[in-house]
């Protein structure tokens, strides 16, 4: 199965559950009974809540709100709406895009102003611009009073306080007004009705005073415009099915290696396996894919180095894992290339793509392969809670930021695997899967070849880096492996150091060298005794040097050898690993001033070959020293240590 979107020319791969043929791709264990407006009957909460907590890579669908939760489960989405600990409130607005139900539209209104929506967690960015959204879908199923709030707000009336108070929830509450008015401009255009075409005509044509200032909102309104002429014929959340032989798309926005794609939904490269054993990869090598990105500068929450590294290497260890029947421990791992770029600029608007020109604009943008925007409105079609977008195949995807480590893993290398030329899977557990069911970890070994060796029109910076082997036989690769010999398939890592619970020196503390000095079964950080030498850590001046626990007493019994006047001796200080020697000339009535005569002195003597002048003699003192540092050089006749300046 297979659909193409004619506005891209054929060019953009969306990350989605779509509907295609009449067709419907819900994981089994979402799925009820045959579509009816009402929901499907008997949905417990435990299945309505599961279904809220899903990711839909491309959005929440009406076939997925009526059937997985419907009017039903309302009460149970403004239940969570109204819940600050939510996790997921961005797709209860997106539900809230296909589902009405008693005091929806003043529960939103809530929300919408709400300041416990917090403004640096992405997922609560984004329900809040999405509110507005809703708001226009409910008009469309002939909510007036919906219609009424959004003409009110985009005219200045006396529905703009909402939008003020909306706007001080952020640091820069102007640019925030403008954000969400654009948002209200979407809303009106999903209602459909033609007193909300008027407005966007007025606002296009510079008609319609008092709006919000730092961006000209006159050229999404015409934009918009289009959109709802589109809803006419393509329902909210439906693809127009084409051919594929459209020609290139030119100007801004054409895919900038000038070639033609088109859009793959369905099956693709990622079905049609065999069913098997678990598997290791067939492929001789591991392969690295470097991404690079660039984050939007208005996108509150920006990509970092940091959390990239982590995000791939979530990614990484799913895709080299066997974890279910058909899936395959896959020697290819997807790395950060460099640091985060920008693309745009403050005020553009294209942190957040909400129509095909800026969807191409974003998408094939020269500044880095991944760019990560604020909110995806539209990826060939309408949407409500799009997450991801990317060119099949080819080069360049967006994708917006997500709070869960497991969810953004998923979404990167999902929509990377897009730009290597794999469609979606139709088994859950698969990473090409349209949906995050929270296991999407597999990957047949046609699909790891395409990560092994991309299709030549995703200019992947992709090359060799080692031996693809699981010596161990766990199903998990080496070059991954948190304890490659030692098998260990769960990776199970409590204390989190990298080193897996099966091999970890200090398994309950965080030691990620696991250095282990004196080579006993337990690592230095939770050795008692890291030399064994007898002496705790905590009482040994050389915890890692097995020939030292403590500091050397100072040289005792310091004089010449018997009939010999030039062979200064004395015996060594407990502990000493050297001697250091210094000497003063001393006159009568004078103090002596020691300084080095020579350091580190492995012996017990040392032949003086000075002879002092006439009326002068020298003074001697001896300092031991091992590795924990120097003595003092004995007492005086008042019994303060002498304290030489060290030798150098």
């Amino acid at each position: 199965m297979s659909m193409v979107d004619s506005v891209f020319r054929g060019k953009v791969c969306l990350t989605a559950l779509v509907l295609t043929a009449g067709l419907v791709l819900i994981p089994a264990s979402f799925a009820g009974a045959d579509d009816d407006s009402a929901g499907t009957p008997g949905l417990s909460l435990e299945q309505i809540d599961r279904a809220l907590l899903v990711t839909y890579w491309h959005g929440v669908t009406p076939e997925i709100a009526h059937r997985e939760v419907g009017v039903q489960g309302v009460p149970r989405i403004l239940e969570h709406l109204a819940d600050p600990d939510y996790p997921r409130r961005d797709n209860l607005v997106a539900f809230l895009f296909f589902l009405d139900g008693q005091d929806v539209r003043n529960e939103l209104i809530s929300a919408f102003t709400s300041r416990e929506f917090s403004v640096n967690i992405p997922e609560e960015d984004r329900a809040r611009m999405m509110i507005p959204q809703a708001l226009g879908m409910q008009a469309s199923r002939g909510d007036r009073k919906a219609l009424e709030l959004l003409l009110s707000i985009s005219e200045g009336g006396k529905d703009r306080a909402l939008l003020d108070q909306a706007a001080a929830a952020y640091r820069d509450s102007a640019a925030a007004q403008v954000d969400l008015m654009e948002d209200v401009m979407r809303g009106l255009a999903y209602s459909g009705d033609e007193s909300a075409r008027d407005r966007l005509v007025d606002i296009g044509f510079g008609r319609v005073r008092g709006l919000p200032v730092g961006r000209d909102l006159s050229g999404p309104a015409l934009q918009l415009l289009d959109v709802m002429e589109e809803l006419k014929t393509t329902p909210f959340g439906t693809r127009k099915q084409t051919t594929t032989d459209e020609p290139e798309a030119e100007g801004v926005g054409a895919d900038p290696q000038g070639q033609s794609y088109y859009i793959e939904f369905g099956e693709g490269d990622s079905a049609g396996e065999a069913v098997g054993t678990l598997d290791s990869d067939t492929q001789g090598s591991v392969h690295e894919n470097r991404l690079t990105f660039a984050n939007h500068p208005d996108t509150p929450s920006k990509m970092t180095n940091v959390r990239l590294d982590t995000v791939l290497q979530e990614a990484t260890w799913r895709a080299g894992r066997a974890d279910y029947t058909g899936d395959v421990s896959c020697c290819s791992t997807v790395v950060r290339q460099g640091n985060p770029q920008e693309f745009g600029f403050t005020g553009d608007g294209h942190d957040r793509i909400d129509n095909s020109s800026e969807g191409n604009f974003v998408i094939g943008h020269s500044a880095a392969r991944v760019k990560v925007v604020r909110s995806i409105n539209w990826c060939g079609g309408t949407g409500a809670g799009i997450i991801g977008c990317a060119y099949t195949p080819g080069w360049g995807m967006a994708l917006v930021r997500m709070s869960n480590l497991g969810t953004e893993s998923v979404l990167w290398i999902h929509e990377y695997g897009h730009n290597t030329g794999l469609g979606h899977a139709t088994q859950s557990y698969r990473i090409m899967y349209g949906i995050d069911t929270g296991s999407n970890s597999g990957l047949s070994q046609t699909e790891c070849n395409r990560y092994h060796q991309p299709s030549s029109s995703a200019q992947a910076l992709n090359s060799i880096v080692s031996t693809c082997v699981d010596n161990d036989n766990d199903a998990v690769h080496d070059w991954i492996d948190n304890c490659p010999n030692d098998a260990n398939s769960n990776q199970y890592d409590s204390d989190g150091d990298g080193a897996g619970q099966a091999c970890d020196n200090c398994p309950n503390l965080d030691n990620p060298d696991q250095a282990n000095h004196d080579g006993d079964p337990d690592g230095d950080a939770c050795d008692d005794d890291d030399d064994n030498d007898g002496v705790p850590d905590g009482d040994d001046c050389a915890p890692i040097n097995p020939f030292a626990s403590q500091a050397p007493l100072p040289a005792e019994n310091v004089g010449w050898a018997e009939l010999d006047t030039s062979t200064l001796t004395w015996q060594k200080g407990q502990y000493s690993l050297s001697s250091n020697i210094y000497r003063a000339a001393v006159a009568i009535g004078t103090s002596p001033a020691w300084s080095c005569l020579d350091g580190a002195v492995f012996g017990s003597s040392y032949n003086e070959t000075d002879v002092p002048a006439s009326g002068e003699g020298f003074s001697y003192v001896i300092s031991a020293e091992n590795i924990c540092g120097e003595s003092h050089a004995g007492a005086d006749s008042e019994g303060q240590f002498r304290l030489p300046t060290p030798c150098p």
